[in-house]
């Protein structure tokens, strides 16, 4: 509640700043949100991470969340783990958890929180490719349901990462131009 376009960062705009923030909330314990989290307390900012989650890195292995817990920790980056962000505005996040309620101040607000693929208004039934929750389906060789079709990158991946993109764009280019089985 209370979020509007251009009041918080993202991973596309967060390199455009031209000043430190002093006080840096990040929402999202993935790789992004942990990676510029660290960054910024490492350059000065007072960083709180805020996380539903009630681990970082949730999607690798529990020892690894738990070893950057601890180095979070020793470095002063408050953890706000099993909280959930509600409401923003003003320089104030108000983020609940299964316990109490707690309000952040910031000067900026990082959201890391992951991406989700756009394909909804792309008719794919239409051109009887077939989508999932998580994108559009494709075999091992990156053709969707329909032969003729390849897809790539964040529309097909669990992995929504630029590396990851280009990997397969790269797998789909040469499936669906030259014939490869990559």
């Amino acid at each position: 509640e209370g979020l509007r376009t251009g009041e918080y960062l993202t991973n596309e705009t967060v390199f455009a700043l031209t000043e430190l923030p002093a006080r840096l909330v990040v929402i999202g314990s993935g790789p992004l949100g942990c990676e510029l989290a660290q960054a910024f307390r490492r350059l000065g900012s007072e960083v709180d991470l805020v996380s539903h989650p009630r681990t970082l890195l949730p999607h690798d292995e529990p020892e690894v969340g738990e070893l950057i817990r601890r180095r979070f920790e020793q470095e002063g980056i408050r953890l706000h783990l099993g909280f959930r962000a509600v409401r923003a505005g003003a320089g104030r996040l108000l983020v609940q958890g299964p316990d109490e309620t707690r309000e952040l101040s910031y000067d900026a607000l990082l959201l890391g929180t992951g991406r989700k693929a756009n394909v909804e208004h792309l008719d794919l039934d239409a051109a009887g490719v077939h989508v999932a929750r998580d994108g559009v389906q494709v075999d091992a060789y990156l053709r969707t349901s329909n032969p003729d079709i390849y897809a790539a990158g964040d529309a097909t991946f669990p992995q929504k990462f630029t590396h990851a993109a280009n990997a397969t764009a790269r797998l789909c280019i040469a499936n669906a131009l030259d014939g490869a089985h990559r």
